[in-house]
């Protein structure tokens, strides 16, 4: 689900690659996930689903600002 949310968001966006596709995409997946159980719960697990993945980034961001990465582990 969060897959296709985030290409589809990226070729809405004219192609794109960054970081707001993945944390619309998130956002969206949280709120698909509980709209069976109202509003209350579908603000909620969108705000958390953006919230995990905007700090997700923000700490991407901040690693590769100071010669770390997430992605590649010390060992490789």
């Amino acid at each position: 689900m969060y897959c296709s949310l985030d290409t589809l968001i990226g070729k809405l966006r004219g192609g794109e690659e960054d970081e707001f596709n993945s944390v619309g995409a998130a956002t969206l997946t949280g709120m698909i996930f509980k709209s069976t159980a109202g509003l209350r719960p579908i603000a909620i697990a969108g705000a958390l689903g953006g919230g995990l993945a905007a700090a997700y980034h923000f700490g991407e961001k901040l690693l590769n600002s100071r010669g770390h990465s997430i992605s590649t582990p010390n060992w490789a």
